[in-house]
């Protein structure tokens, strides 16, 4: 067979120009060079740049914060509130068992025991050497000796400036010349919203120096251990035992919050952890570190929020605010011209949602100045002026329940209080839910459960009615009250 060279020629040609072509298509892409290596597969990263810039941040915020925050482990002398024994734990044995039975003393003091206890704390001062740190009230309450571990595991021994119970907040003090000492930066906590990234640190079990992160879960929170008034900062960021007292920080740096309390069913975290917001704690700060102690107003009221029943009977069920159940006489509100029943809607014009937002913006105010409410009484609205007061301390204050006008609270009779109570079917009038205890109520012999049908003389069918005929009382309430079915006149004067 004759092969044209032509040909052959052409397809030399087209084999070489295409090794050629190849050749620097690779170069040009840089797929060949010195030294280059030809791999069956290449892989590439999946992680987003964003999510190393996230641990970057974190990182910084971990190591610019960590150093304000501290460790604190206290020591407590305690004894059980009740000895079981109260002529101690060996007797009657000893007693009858003793060599001498008439002399044996009998043990009238419980053991005592020491206790420890953790928790941690956050540097927010300086002055001159003094280093003041802010923590839980409940991490130091009762210690009789407190201790600082600093990040970089340095040990003070600390003492209590003050505290405040009502925010469950304390400041302790440390003295250390060292000006390197790094204080916490505080931030602002109404800037805060739902779904902001928040870290957690503390020494959580004592694993010291610890971080979580979580998000913002909700504001505004009530409720937790105690009679506190703080309106909680919810997070998911990992809080456990330890933790109380630590700093809840934002993606500056900045702390928010004072982690405070869990709700668990279980004693660890389960993803609802409570902070302070760090503008509850920061005029606590302030008044603690200048005079060791803190200053609330005071109004002199019983406050709550009505049941849907009573607010309906009170024409108030579309209204934010919250009702005066009882006042003290004598008190800021009573000089005022506050009473029973009143549904106040706004302090010196400023709004509020309940009775929580009441109770913290009467306690922000300044003993000695003079404070405008507004109010519903009757279905009326009318302003009254306060000279606020400076708040006495709990156990003061829950000694003067003698002065509490008129001391009990009723309902309007509804259908679960008829159920309970199928006598009160066909009644009318109101029903009392609550005596409180060592008040004029309970010293004239009223009980829960009772049925007011009358003050002074005056029929009422309902909760407004009620509360009208005892704004219009002046010293002294006369009630018919039906009690099994009779009738009854008990009188209460304050």
């Amino acid at each position: 067979m004759k092969i044209n060279k032509t040909y052959l020629a052409a397809v030399f040609f087209s084999i070489l120009l295409g090794t050629g072509l190849s050749f620097f298509i690779l170069a040009c892409t840089g797929g060949l060079g010195p030294g280059a290596e030809v791999l069956a597969e290449t892989r590439q990263s999946s992680v987003a740049p964003s999510i190393y810039e996230m641990q970057n941040s974190f990182r910084a915020i971990a190591r610019d914060v960590l150093p304000s925050v501290v460790e604190i482990q206290t020591r407590a002398i305690t004894a059980p509130a009740q000895p079981i024994n109260p002529f101690g734990e060996d007797f009657p044995w000893d007693f009858f068992f003793s060599p001498n039975p008439d002399t044996q003393p009998r043990r009238q003091q419980p053991r005592q025991f020491e206790s420890r206890g953790l928790g941690s704390g956050v540097l927010v001062q300086r002055v001159g050497n003094e280093i003041f740190v802010l923590t839980n009230n409940h991490v130091v309450e009762g210690a009789r000796e407190i201790k600082v571990l600093l990040f970089d595991q340095r040990e003070f021994t600390a003492s209590l400036v003050g505290n405040d119970q009502r925010r469950d907040l304390a400041i302790i003090k440390f003295q250390s010349d060292d000006t390197s000492i790094k204080l916490a930066r505080l931030g602002d906590s109404t800037q805060l919203e739902v779904g902001d990234l928040v870290l957690a640190l503390g020494s959580p079990l004592g694993l010291g120096f610890s971080v979580t992160q979580g998000i913002i879960s909700a504001l505004g929170r009530r409720g937790g251990p105690g009679q506190n008034i703080n309106d909680f900062i919810q997070t998911d960021a990992a809080i456990n035992r330890g933790n109380s007292g630590g700093a809840l920080v934002n993606l500056q740096g900045e702390v928010i919050g004072i982690n405070t309390w869990i709700a668990t069913p279980t004693g660890g975290s389960v993803g609802l952890g409570f902070a302070i917001p760090i503008n509850n704690a920061k005029r606590v700060i302030n008044e603690i570190t200048s005079s060791g102690q803190v200053k609330y107003g005071w109004l002199g009221v019983s406050i709550g929020d009505p049941e849907p029943d009573l607010a309906r009977d009170l024409g108030v069920q579309n209204e934010r605010g919250a009702m005066v159940y009882n006042l003290f006489r004598q008190s800021p509100a009573d000089k005022a011209g506050l009473k029973p029943g009143d549904y106040i809607v706004r302090i010196d014009n400023k709004t509020f949602r309940n009775s929580s937002e009441l109770i913290q913006i009467v306690g922000d105010l300044k003993p000695g100045s003079r404070t405008e409410f507004e109010l519903i009484r009757d279905g009326r609205k009318m302003k009254v002026t306060a000279l606020i007061e400076e708040r006495a301390k709990e156990e003061q204050i829950d000694s003067m329940n003698n002065k509490l006008w008129p001391g009990f609270v009723v309902m309007p009779i509804t259908e679960s209080i008829k159920s309970a109570q199928p006598d009160l079917a066909n009644a009318r009038g109101v029903v009392i839910v609550n005596v409180v205890q060592r008040t004029p109520a309970q010293i004239a012999g009223l009980r829960d459960g009772d049925l007011i049908k009358a003050v002074n003389n005056r029929t009422v069918t309902n909760a407004r009615e009620f509360y009208a005929a005892v704004a219009a009382a002046t010293n002294e309430l006369n009630l018919t009250v039906n009690r099994n079915n009779t009738d009854i006149v008990i009188g209460l004067r304050p």
